[in-house]
């Protein structure tokens, strides 16, 4: 006998969906390999959740409506995942929601994230995804201008102006609790995977100078400084920590940092935090020594061995060159920028009130010059390591234009003529091209198989493009290599020639000749 179906009843917890089949594509998309998808979907997701009144979020203390608290949920959980392009994707998403809602709070999102990336809840495989998606939602929040003081512009970037003024008056403004909790996120995450700390500190260190912004009255600077105090100096190993002793991006954290505290008049505050690491109270740089110099050969002489092993260690990101030394060359010789004939003189004819400035160029190449001698011929050339004799022939290749750039700008500054401007671009840049280097450099070129020819063929083309431009470069690296190096190298080229005129008369040769056809 035929029984009626019997009902069952929904079962107990049983999760109902909250989002709309178009938001859920959003998130596939988030993963395409190509970035234009991922830029198209990230704008397709924000557009569906501004489409929903109820995820308006009018202030920072409003309850999520139900699709923008799985977006925020599924966007966080999503920077674990290792498909495709799904880091960068759900971290581009995550920024935007963060400028687009005011509610989508940075307090917030860290709360998620240490719910959902935590270390220690999972197994050895899945912990390293999670330690990766705990760095990328750190970072998204930087990226993201929340922390920065002035969030009504912050907010009008990611949105309408009525949502700038709404975001304005509900306190959604960068608070400095918030930028000390994300600093130490970002320090944790330097210390659960030591791929992920160059990273990690390069977005400590955009945190560090957005929240210390010239902008900003003296009064939020300072309270802005004393919040993240704390937390920079356990992002640097603590206040015993000396120069020798950091890890790469941890040089490239207090390299920046320093500059920024000492530009918000926290330099006395730093320096009394870390002892340690020697940073000029004035300037807030550690390549200027105890005493207070400006980054000169007088300073660094005594500072260069101390960033020895720091430097030298920056070869862990081979093939790349470490972010450590873009901040070092930063600080010696200026941010890197377009070349300009006569930096002291304007179009006019009239000196510009900065050109002084450039003068202080010629000691920051001194500085290089003592800086190279340690940790680039003696701690990377001479290195049994394959890496980090590539990482050195790479600094030559970067760092010789800048420095003949820089010197010859510093020389024109103080009213040299042209010719005495390169002479002087010369006479900075000879200490790069040291005999260590040049002798390493022509052996592996000599080397038809050897692995680091082809970057010794750059280093070579940047040599030969410095010394075009440059007579007095020139003259000076013939100097250099001495006559054995040119008379070895002549011969070469002899030999080279004898070669191919010895192979080229067996065509000419007659039938009854030796060889014949």
């Amino acid at each position: 006998r035929l029984r009626a179906p019997v009902r069952m009843p929904p079962a107990k917890g049983m999760r109902q969906p909250v989002a709309s089949k178009p938001l859920l594509d959003c998130f596939w998309n988030l993963a395409d390999v190509e970035p234009t998808a991922r830029v198209e979907a990230a704008s397709q997701l924000l557009a569906l959740l501004a489409a929903d009144p109820t995820a308006e979020g009018g202030c920072a203390d409003a309850e999520l409506s139900p699709e923008l608290a799985y977006a925020l949920g599924r966007l966080i959980k999503g920077l674990a995942s290792s498909r495709d392009c799904a880091r960068q994707g759900f971290a581009l998403a995550l920024a935007q929601l963060l400028r687009a809602f005011p509610a989508v709070t940075p307090a917030r999102v860290l709360d998620e994230t240490d719910k959902e990336l935590q270390a220690g809840s999972k197994g050895p495989a899945e912990e390293r995804e999670q330690a990766i998606g705990y760095f990328f939602a750190h970072a998204a929040i930087v990226r993201s201008g929340r922390l920065l003081p002035d969030a009504a512009s912050t907010a009008a970037k990611g949105g309408a102006a009525k949502k700038a003024k709404r975001s304005a008056d509900s306190g959604v403004s960068g608070c400095p609790a918030d930028a000390a909790r994300v600093l130490r996120g970002l320090a944790k995450a330097a210390d659960r995977r030591w791929f992920l700390a160059e990273g990690a500190m390069l977005a400590a260190s955009e945190l560090v100078e957005g929240a210390l912004i010239e902008s900003l009255p003296d009064a939020e600077r300072s309270m802005a400084a004393q919040a993240l105090l704390p937390e920079l100096v356990t992002a640097l190993g603590g206040r015993e920590r000396n120069l020798p002793d950091c890890r790469p991006d941890q040089l490239l954290l207090a390299l920046r940092a320093g500059k920024a505290f000492c530009d918000a008049g926290a330099g006395a505050l730093l320096c009394a935090a870390l002892p340690g690491l020697g940073i000029d109270v004035r300037t807030g740089s550690l390549l200027s020594g105890s005493s207070g110099g400006t980054g000169g050969s007088g300073s660094l002489a005594r500072t260069a061995p101390l960033l020895l092993e720091p430097l030298r260690s920056a070869s862990c990101a081979h093939p790349r060159v470490h972010s450590v030394w873009e901040a070092v060359l930063d600080e010696l010789l200026g941010p890197e920028g377009p070349a300009i004939s006569n930096p002291g003189v304007e179009e006019s004819g009239k000196k510009r009130k900065g050109a002084p400035v450039q003068s202080g160029l010629a000691a920051g190449c001194a500085g290089l010059a003592q800086l190279w001698r340690f940790v680039v011929d003696e701690g990377l050339v001479m290195a049994p390591s394959a890496e980090r004799k590539y990482l050195a022939l790479r600094l030559l290749q970067r760092a010789l234009p800048r420095v003949c750039a820089s010197a010859e700008a510093a020389a024109l500054a103080a009213g040299a003529d042209a010719a005495s401007a390169k002479a002087a671009a010369a006479a900075a840049a000879a200490p790069l091209l040291s005999k260590p280097l040049i002798t390493f450099l022509g052996h592996t070129l000599r080397g038809q198989q050897h692995w680091l020819r082809p970057v010794a063929a750059d280093a070579l083309a940047a040599v030969e493009a410095a010394a075009s431009n440059n007579e007095a470069l020139a003259i000076a690296l013939l100097a250099r290599l001495g006559p054995a190096a040119i008379a070895s190298a002549n011969a070469s080229e002899t030999a080279a020639y004898e070669g191919n005129d010895a192979a080229a008369p067996t065509a000419k040769r007659g039938k009854g000749e030796k060889g014949g056809k």
